[in-house]
């Protein structure tokens, strides 16, 4: 019996009237929807030969490129090749209202001589592009919030070596970009410190950080001095505006994810306040607020701060000269599960954010991030990799994160109960009652009875099913409908998978 499967827009359920269970080895269609990525990118433009890791180049160097704009001719000057990326020096002033000025260099990313640099984390917001600064004499135009991250990080007597994605990386060239993106993780875990720039003070923010701050130091105190503490000194009391500095935009982004969860010191920072990111953890466990923020927003806070609170555990990563380091967090399609609801500029970039967190090398199976294909193009081969090739994909647009899946499959059990996990917030134990396996899949003595998962956005439920599609490697839980299957969970990583 063959089944055509959809599904609503956005991964929301859908609803409808379930019906008595297929049997197994049938044909099954299947939708789902996720958010997206990037992909590769072959070589860059050579740098001009030099006996140093660093290569800088002076603003008045002449080119033979003809006519170009101020940032055609910028990057021109500072090309890059295969294994470097570009570092911005900001440049002091003791004006806290002078223009901005910087350098722009090219160094190594992988060699021992590499300058310390620090990494921005940031929300780019509008497109549009009001403010400018000087870099190697050439004005480039930038958005209003990386413009007052910039004054607030200048110092006045000394230069500072950061790396900025919107400045490091030629956003014009794709090629270029693809290739930089596939090296993000890299970027930020050997950076000396990632900042988080949260935006301008606003709303009572500068006394929500110190609230938190506070919070954390009160927290992490002896049980006798924090009792003295907290009898003697007036609490404050800020939740609101600690609430509004939580429904901030960078929380909400998706490449914050990578940033973060690859860095091994992170300072929070908005307007002139700032915290360590240890504590700011710490302070948002003491205060207890989680369950007064909206359940998508819970979700959001709790994933950054859980990545956040393990940067100091972190050990100093070895990076090569390979283009497939990741942070091995987690298998691509439990990534994609858990953020794909998170926002991004770009669909492409739903995808391409976690590649560098991925667990199994989507890489080896070619996906790259690649800005010169279609959000179709990239979902398909998405569902391919982390399904199976032998599945067709239909249904899908460049402006919809949907696909029908169809393909054979074997039901090979039911989910008997799910309940959350007793120690971990973002994980859920489910009950599994195999029924129909074939004997062969062993799946009884392979995969056991109770599986642990990440929560994801659409809920595993009682009387979804388990099914192992033809050509898969793992299991993917579906829930039945009138007439389609749903896809809750697309490839799922039991115990002795």
């Amino acid at each position: 019996m063959s089944q055509r499967l959809h599904n609503t827009e956005g991964w929301e359920d859908d609803k409808g009237q379930e019906q008595s269970r297929p049997a197994p080895l049938q044909q099954i269609s299947a939708a789902t929807a996720m958010s997206a990525t990037r992909m590769p990118a072959p070589g860059l433009p050579a740098a001009p030969a030099t006996g140093s890791a660093d290569t800088e180049t002076s603003a008045d160097t002449e080119t033979s490129a003809g006519v170009q704009s101020p940032k055609q001719n910028l990057y021109y000057k500072v090309p890059m090749s295969r294994g470097h990326i570009r570092l911005l020096q900001l440049l002091p002033s003791e004006n806290e209202d002078a223009a901005i000025h910087c350098r722009l260099f090219c160094t190594r990313l992988d060699s021992k001589g590499t300058r310390p640099y620090e990494a921005l984390s940031y929300v780019w917001g509008s497109e549009a592009k009001p403010c400018s600064i000087s870099i190697n004499g050439c004005d480039l135009p930038v958005g209003e919030n990386l413009h007052a991250a910039l004054l607030h990080l200048r110092d006045h007597s000394i230069e500072r070596t950061i790396w900025i994605d919107a400045i490091c990386i030629n956003q014009d060239d794709e090629e270029e970009k693809g290739h930089q993106v596939q090296s993000m993780a890299k970027i930020y875990a050997k950076a000396s410190r990632v900042i988080v720039w949260l935006g301008e003070e606003a709303a009572g923010s500068d006394q929500a950080l110190e609230e938190i701050r506070i919070a954390a130091k009160r927290d992490q105190a002896p049980e006798e001095i924090r009792i003295a503490a907290e009898l003697s000194t007036r609490r404050l009391d800020n939740k609101a505006g600690i609430l509004t500095l939580l429904q901030r935009p960078w929380f909400q982004r998706i490449w914050v994810l990578q940033e973060v969860a690859a860095a091994r010191h992170i300072l929070i920072k908005c307007g002139s306040a700032e915290v360590d990111g240890f504590a700011f953890c710490s302070g948002l466990k003491a205060l207890n607020l989680s369950n007064e923020l909206p359940a998508d927003l819970r979700a959001q806070i709790l994933s950054v701060t859980y990545l956040i609170r393990g940067a100091i555990f972190r050990p100093k990563y070895a990076t090569s000269q390979s283009d497939n380091f990741s942070l091995n967090i987690r298998p691509l399609s439990e990534l994609i599960e858990m953020y794909h609801t998170r926002k991004a500029t770009k669909r492409l970039d739903k995808v391409y954010a976690l590649l560098g967190m991925s667990s199994d090398n989507p890489t080896a199976a070619g996906l790259f991030a690649d800005y010169k294909i279609s959000w179709k193009q990239l979902f398909k081969k998405l569902i391919h990799v982390v399904l199976s090739e032998l599945v067709s994909v239909n249904g899908l647009s460049d402006d919809k994160e949907i696909a029908v899946i169809e393909g054979k499959g074997c039901i090979l059990g039911e989910v008997s109960s799910v309940k959350r996990n007793a120690i971990w917030e973002d994980r859920q134990d489910m009950a599994i009652t195999w029924r129909n396996a074939p004997s062969y899949i062993c799946v009884k003595e392979a995969w056991g009875f109770c599986w642990t998962l990440p929560t994801t956005v659409k809920s595993v439920q009682k009387g979804d099913v388990v099914c192992l599609l033809q050509g898969a490697s793992r299991p993917t839980i579906l829930r039945p409908y009138n007439d389609h299957w749903a896809v809750i969970m697309i490839a799922v990583s039991p115990a002795g998978d």
